[in-house]
């Protein structure tokens, strides 16, 4: 089993990722000092900059289910959107689809 971190604001997330280059991170969209959409717009420049092969699974976690919501997450780069609270089955089927 992997080890599981924790980032108190996006840009601990953002600057965790850098060091450390995580499979999966589950972002929260609204977050104090750099919310999750520019720590994700981040990630994914730094991806990009270091052409690194497997780009995290980065799974937004949010407490709204509406429309704008869920595409502000997916415009941003993250690749799936789960509403909290969120159950384990869930987040197993979306991390299935990309192995």
């Amino acid at each position: 089993m992997g080890r599981i971190d924790t980032a108190s604001n996006g840009m601990d997330a953002y600057n965790m990722y850098r060091e450390n280059q995580y499979d999966i991170i589950l972002m929260d969209g609204r977050m104090p000092v750099m919310d999750g959409f520019e720590a994700t717009q981040k990630i994914r420049d730094f991806e990009k900059e270091k052409a690194l092969e497997n780009p995290a699974v980065i799974i937004a976690l949010t407490g709204s289910d509406t429309e704008h919501e869920m595409r502000a997450c997916i415009n941003s780069g993250m690749d799936a959107c789960m509403v909290k609270p969120f159950r384990i089955q869930e987040f197993l089927e979306i991390v299935k689809d990309f192995n």
